[in-house]
């Protein structure tokens, strides 16, 4: 099947660069609702467009994005959103990513753990945990803070329910597949979900109270302030315990 484009032989792939302003002045979500699952949307219409420009698109969830399609909501709506985002108006973007009954298989780097009480733990603070559920058959809860490499708070589950900080210098959502950049080339973060029941941290360079836990080709490392440091090196397990990692 050949690329879809408009009369004037306009491609619907949005530029990187179009796409990154575009979620950046949203605060990384739809700007009606505020989901972090976005899609991009031109406000004139795509068949009238012959040139992708910022000033002319908005991101929406696929949810808001279907209302525009059905006329539910006007494009004049969302260009009145466009100027006041929603996930500027409240401080993040959100969206419930996770939804399995079944005690997940959880992946950090090359070392991966199930039936794990708390999965990171650094200090007495619990970085990644989970949850059993409220009522039986519903989902578990997913638990998690992580932070950059400067202590900046990049994103937060709470009971399933995340919470991406606007103040990112880039977040892309992909499929299953979240990243989080610092700065242009800057990965400081990428988690995947692969259903029904994989959480998996791609990623990660981070520091929660002086400790500092990343890994790269070597494994996964954490180093404290005081010189100490553990090194998981190649590929590890662990199962039926209360703590998987503890720094």
């Amino acid at each position: 099947m050949g690329e879809s484009k408009n009369k004037f032989s306009l491609s619907r792939n949005i530029p990187a660069e179009i796409a990154r302003q575009l979620r950046q002045e949203a605060g990384f979500g739809c700007v009606i609702c505020g989901c972090s699952l976005i899609t991009y949307e031109h406000i004139i219409n795509f068949s009238d467009v012959d040139q992708h420009r910022v000033e002319d698109m908005a991101v929406l969830c696929e949810n808001c994005h279907g209302k525009v399609t059905r006329k539910q909501l006007s494009k004049e709506y969302v260009r009145q959103k466009k100027g006041n985002p929603k996930a500027l108006e409240d401080g993040f973007a959100h969206d419930i990513f996770f939804a399995t009954s079944e005690q997940p298989t959880v992946t950090i780097g090359n070392f991966t753990m199930r039936n794990i009480g708390i999965h990171l733990m650094v200090g007495s603070d619990p970085i990644i945990h989970i949850k059993g559920p409220s009522v039986e058959g519903e989902p578990v809860l997913l638990n998690l803070m992580l932070a950059d490499e400067s202590g900046f708070k990049i994103v937060e589950i709470v009971d399933n329910q995340w919470r991406v900080n606007r103040d990112n210098w880039d977040v892309e959502t992909n499929a299953n597949r979240m990243t989080f950049r610092k700065r242009k080339g800057c990965i400081t973060l990428e988690i995947e979900f692969q259903a029904p029941d994989t959480f998996r941290i791609t990623r990660l360079n981070m520091l929660h109270k002086g400790r500092r836990i990343y890994f790269d080709r070597k494994g996964l490392h954490l180093r404290n302030n005081e010189g100490g440091s553990i090194n998981l090196s190649g590929r590890g397990r662990a199962e039926y315990c209360s703590i998987g990692i503890l720094m």
